[in-house]
């Protein structure tokens, strides 16, 4: 199938994928009706359920006709919005999609119960597959987004960047992975052609974390406030690179910057970073993922199947 007719298709079941959920999760619970119509309607880029959806047509034409596709697209979304519910109250968010963080409007609570709510919905969708493997593959990405959480909170001074690396592959990589690994085995597709997705998807996980990252120094992400990690104190990939590359002796004046977070000192710490060429390594880390994850591919599939994977390393 000619890739315009496959983005075609891709496009129109997301569109049938936020149809269902508003129908489904928005209108059939009135209660929550006025909380869910602030994260469910409309929904973000979908970008995990328009992964799965593009290594699906690895094995079918019309990969929606395999029972259980639609089920685990909206799994993974409905997970993906949870965890973003829980993590802006955890990490005191400001923006997401371009507008206040849920939690700001309706308070920590109503978010953290909104997000658990959602966990239940993706447990009942994943239900419906009748597919025990599906359900273990998903439940250990909970598992580890969770961990990668818990250890980003205990993240200080102290650590290094194989710490964020771990926290990373944990946190944000765990769930593209699983999408991955889900989609193989919905296709009942294992050995080596499983493990190159699962690898391409974790190595797209982390680029994208890393991605995000970078950009909340440069301020080049529209819905992000610049340098809110640094404001937080959160110890990321950029930070943990130019402390390597400075002299011990600029090692205690990078620490004052840090125990003392205000505006001048996060310019000042980006000034630091634009010296050193920080932004450019951090380019080239993830150039270099891509290249790997494009040549692994061809191992296994057509140039015209990998090229349609390598779009998601610039989402």
């Amino acid at each position: 199938m000619e890739n315009s007719k496959i983005d075609s298709y891709i496009k129109a079941a997301l569109l049938r994928m936020n149809q269902e959920l508003f129908q489904e999760v928005y209108l059939n619970c009135s209660e929550l009706s006025p909380l869910l119509s602030e994260v469910l309607w409309p929904l973000g880029k979908s970008i995990r359920p328009k992964f799965g959806l593009t290594l699906a047509f690895f094995f079918s034409k019309d990969p929606l006709a395999e029972h259980g596709l639609m089920e685990l697209c909206k799994t993974i979304e409905c997970i993906h919005i949870a965890s973003l519910l829980h993590d802006d109250v955890v990490d005191e968010g400001v923006i997401r999609r371009s507008r206040p963080c849920f939690y700001h409007a309706w308070g920590q609570r109503r978010a953290i119960l909104l997000g658990d709510y959602l966990l239940s919905v993706a447990l009942n969708y994943l239900s419906k597959i009748r597919n025990p493997e599906l359900l273990s593959i998903l439940q250990s990405a909970i598992s580890q987004m969770t961990l990668g959480q818990i250890q980003e909170e205990a993240m200080s001074w102290s650590h290094g960047i194989k710490d964020y690396e771990e926290i990373v592959l944990k946190k944000t990589a765990s769930l593209f992975s699983a999408t991955a690994k889900a989609v193989c085995a919905l296709f009942q597709v294992k050995d080596s052609y499983a493990l190159a997705l699962e690898s391409c998807g974790k190595l797209i996980g982390f680029c994208f974390q890393l991605q995000d990252d970078l950009q909340d120094y440069t301020g080049t992400k529209k819905d992000k406030k610049r340098f809110q990690d640094f404001f937080q104190s959160r110890i990321t990939a950029p930070f943990l690179w130019l402390r390597e590359q400075v002299s011990q002796e600029m090692h205690s004046q990078l620490k004052v910057l840090w125990n003392f977070p205000t505006l001048d000192h996060a310019h000042r710490l980006y000034e630091l970073m634009a010296q050193y060429h920080i932004p450019q390594y951090g380019e080239e880390q993830i150039k270099t993922s891509k290249t790997y994850v494009f040549r692994h591919l061809q191992k296994y599939w057509s140039l015209e199947s990998v090229n349609s994977v390598m779009k998601f390393f610039s989402c």
